[in-house]
Formats: structure tokens, sequence, C-alpha cells
């Protein structure tokens, strides 16, 4: 008998794109592995287009965890979220979840994934990404984000730390910018597989170094004069200690994964010790560059 997954089927009220992003977002703390688009459906009562996203978990605990925390964060703002079982169809669900997948060029980088990749141009440097688990393709604000403020920042002969690594998108990003060594760092060993892989097509294996360990507890690395901070607002204020003692004074640190909202929090969390140099935005989400005190 064919196995069944545990999924999450999404109602999403239409017209919110940030909505859907601060969706993504909390969803990813609860270890999804696929999201699938599955159309929309119209409600008998308001006659309104809803939004419908199939979320696929590996444990059926991850998945009422996260339909918790989203019935307390986005039930009022008309979030509907039903558990259901997907009947296990092998690798089918991937190539739904994946067919419209299309690369992102944020400045002069390209993310793509293998079957969009971008004309060869000497301008462009293309960061491959085979999408498996997790949200890690660069269609998120907060990795554009990321991206482009790394290509602002002097990478290239820098040694370089990425924490929060997901499919390893910025760690390989940084090798290509001509950075010295990177150390990625994550703690969900399925995305550190996942990263291991695309490091490995993107050829960067001999300047990137993987860690699969939880930053809350992370041996302290020694200090880098560029360390990149994909995570969450909170996660940002929790780890604002081992976060600065990893950078070099006088370095820099790229800060995002949070929304604007959480802005003021953060910037009161690691202003004692660290200097605003820029902040970048787009479509309600925050990129910070701070300057540890030299």
């Amino acid at each position: 008998m064919a196995e069944r997954r545990p999924a999450l089927d999404l109602e999403i009220p239409p017209g919110d794109s940030t909505l859907v992003d601060l969706l993504d977002a909390m969803i990813d703390d609860f270890k999804p592995f696929a999201l699938e688009e599955m159309g929309q459906v119209v409600k008998a009562d308001t006659l309104a287009p809803r939004t419908v996203r199939r979320i696929h978990f590996f444990s059926r605990s991850d998945r009422a965890a996260a339909t918790d925390a989203i019935a307390r964060s986005f039930g009022g703002q008309g979030v509907l979220a039903a558990p259901v079982e997907v009947l296990d169809d092998g690798d089918a669900w991937a190539r739904r979840c994946q067919a419209n997948l299309r690369s992102v060029r944020v400045a002069q980088i390209v993310i793509a994934p293998p079957w969009d990749l971008p004309p060869t141009a000497d301008e462009i440097t293309t960061v491959v990404i085979e999408p498996s688990i997790g949200f890690g393709t660069g269609h998120h604000p907060s990795t554009r984000l990321c991206v482009r403020a790394l290509q602002q920042q002097p990478v290239r002969g820098c040694a370089v730390m990425d924490f929060g690594t997901g499919s390893g998108v910025l760690a390989i990003a940084a090798a290509k910018l001509g950075a010295a060594s990177v150390l990625a760092v994550d703690d969900d060993p399925d995305a550190i597989s996942a990263a291991r892989r695309n490091i490995t097509g993107n050829g960067v294996e001999s300047v990137v170094t993987l860690r699969c360990e939880d930053l809350r507890t992370l041996a302290a690395p020694a200090p880098v004069p560029l360390l990149l901070a994909n995570l969450t607002g909170a996660l940002l204020c929790d780890l604002a200690d081992t976060i600065l003692n990893s950078v070099t004074p006088g370095g820099l640190l790229i800060a995002s994964g949070l929304t604007v909202d959480e802005d003021a929090r953060v910037l009161a969390t690691f202003g004692p010790s660290a200097m605003l140099r820029d902040r970048l935005c787009e479509d309600g989400w925050s990129c910070l560059i701070l300057q540890p005190e030299t």
C-alpha cells in the first residue's frame, strides 16, 4: 500500500503579497520540504477567489505545530489551514512544485534552477540551485536583499560566514564573488544535504565548508570580516551576541529575514555594539548592513 504524506492546505485571501511572504517565513520554521500551488477556490459566501497552497511536511508533528502557529498569527487575517494526507507518488510532487519555477536576477547575479539557466554572459554570475527542501531558491525577498547587499561589499579575498545557509545560495554567491573561504552553518540535516549538492553542483566545494550545528550552541568560530545572517527578526535578536562575536571589529554584518516592522527591535538589540551602515527594503522585508564597533 502506498504511503501517505502529511500536508497542509492553506487558503489565502487575494491581493496581499506581504501576507504570503510572512506565511512562507513562518512555515519555514517547521521544516517543510515542498510547496505546491494548487490554484484558486471561490467561496460561496464572498465569491472572492482564494489562493490555495499545499505545504508538504516530513512529520505530522511539524504539520500540527505549523497549523497552530498559523491559526494564532494569521487566523484573524482570513488564512485557513486544513491538514490533509497526500498519497506518495514518488517524485511527481517535485515535478509539479518545480515546473513553473524560473530564474531570478538580482543585479549581476542570476539564481536559477537547472532547467532555466540564463545565456552565458561575462557580466553575469549564475548560481544554480536545485529546488528540493525548504524555500532557498532566491524567490523570497529576504534572499534577494542579501544577494543585493552582498554584491555591494568587498567580498573578493574575504573570509565569510553564512548563518542559516538553507540551500547554500548565499554561501555559493559569496564563493562565486571571490571569497577566500565561506563557512556555512545550518541546524537542519536535510538543508545541509541540499546545500552540499548545490555547492558541489556549482563547483565551489573547495571554498565552502558546511557545518550542521544549532546556532544557539555554536562552537565559537574564528571571527570573519563579513557575516551573512538571513534568519528571522526574533532569531537575530536572540543570537545577537553570537553573531557580533563572529564578526571582526570593523567588519560587516548583513542581517536579513526580518520585516520592516521588526527593524526597530533588531537595531535596538545590535545598536549599542554596531553601527547601521545601510538598509535595503523590498515588499515589506528589510536587510540591515551593520558594522561592529572597532
